[in-house]
């Protein structure tokens, strides 16, 4: 019984870790944009990111052959982040 539940436990830990890694992915595939609008709904996206989320944004970063959207989308979020009133 104690397997059963630990493989179960193991594929739903293992099942939404996969689903963060399909959400940081979706979001960074809207970079680079070509106006500001289009990129509104992954920012928005990117505001929500848990702490896993954005290690895993920063594993994306440090890859030369995925890091060119990354360093886009980064770069935007910052300047959002520079720019927003609200604090």
């Amino acid at each position: 019984m104690k397997k059963i539940f630990f493989s179960l436990l193991l594929i739903g830990i293992s099942s939404q870790l996969l689903q963060a890694q399909h959400d940081v992915n979706t979001v960074l595939k809207s970079f680079p944009y070509q106006q500001s609008t289009s990129a509104d709904a992954a920012l928005a996206s990117m505001k929500g990111w848990s702490k896993s989320d954005w290690k895993k944004f920063f594993v994306i970063l440090d890859d030369a052959k995925q890091n060119l959207s990354a360093t886009y989308a980064l770069s935007a979020y910052i300047h959002l982040a520079a720019t927003d009133k609200a604090g």
